[in-house]
């Protein structure tokens, strides 16, 4: 089974002779390149959702006149799959305050457009824990 000509077709087989201890039959290098893939794939859906929940963080806290349940609701749900992300990979974790820090000039940019005001309001930094974000009770005010 050819991966360039039928990639489910090769995960099938690849599937199949793994199941079948036929170690020396594995694409060995087209496997490792999924497999890579598929990690980065996790950390880009972490990455992903930790800046979509700064940022309506940052709307909640500097917008105050403006909550609405969609906020609320968005929060509630990144929150929900970050949780969901670590409990199925705890490794993942690892992570998270590095791409707090390397990602909130982004949650900045954007909260800061949809609400109409200077990027310069905001903190350098990020202001909010780890623990605090992911906290099911914690809004900012």
């Amino acid at each position: 089974m050819n991966y360039e000509q039928d990639y489910y077709g090769w995960i099938i087989h690849s599937i199949k002779l793994l199941q079948q201890g036929q170690l020396q039959q594995l694409d060995v290098q087209h496997l490792m390149e999924e497999l890579e893939a598929m990690g980065a794939s996790e950390r880009r859906e972490l990455e992903s959702r930790i800046v979509i929940l700064i940022m309506h963080l940052l709307k909640w806290q500097y917008q105050e006149q403006n909550r609405c349940a969609s906020w609320k609701g968005t929060i509630i749900e990144q929150r929900r799959q970050i949780q969901r992300l670590i409990r199925m990979s705890p490794s993942l974790k690892r992570f998270v305050t590095t791409m707090m820090s390397e990602n909130y000039p982004e949650a900045v940019e954007r909260a800061a457009v949809e609400i109409s005001l200077a990027e310069d309001i905001f903190p350098v930094n990020c202001p909010y824990l780890w623990e605090e974000i992911i906290d099911n009770q914690y809004y900012p005010n």
